[in-house]
C-alpha cells in the first residue's frame, strides 16, 4: 500500500511541475490606482479596498501576482497631474481612476494603457 502512495505522490508531482514552473514564470501585473480623494479620507480607503478584495475574488493577490501602486491626489489638480504622469512612467498594466480631476491627467500623460 505505501508503495502505491509513493507511485502516486510521485505522478502527481511530475504531472503539476509544468504547471507549477509556468506559475513562477509569469511577472506579476502591475495595476496603478490614482484616486481624487485623500489617503487619510475613510470613503477612498473603502474604494480602494473594495476594488483589492474584488481583484482577490477573481485571483489577483496582492503581493502573488499582482502589484498595486496607489496614489491619492487629495483633490489637487497639480498633484494628479504629477502623480499620473509618474504612474504611466512605471507602466501600469491597467489604471483605475474615478473622477474627472484623475481621468483628465491620465489622458494628457497616456491613451495606451487601460
Amino acid at each position: 500500500m505505501r508503495r502505491r502512495e509513493l507511485l502516486a505522490g510521485l505522478v502527481a508531482a511530475t504531472l503539476s511541475a509544468p504547471v507549477v514552473r509556468a506559475q513562477q514564470g509569469e511577472r506579476p501585473r502591475r495595476v496603478a490606482i490614482l484616486m481624487t480623494l485623500g489617503e487619510d479620507d475613510p470613503q477612498g480607503q473603502r474604494r480602494v479596498k473594495a476594488f483589492v478584495e474584488a481583484m482577490e475574488a477573481q485571483g489577483w493577490v496582492e503581493g502573488r501576482n499582482v502589484t498595486f501602486e496607489r496614489r491619492w491626489g487629495a483633490g489637487d489638480v497639480a498633484r494628479s497631474q504629477q502623480f499620473a504622469a509618474e504612474l504611466v512612467a512605471i507602466g501600469p498594466d491597467a489604471i483605475l481612476a474615478p473622477g474627472s480631476v484623475t481621468v483628465a491627467p491620465l489622458l494628457q500623460a497616456t491613451r495606451q494603457i487601460p
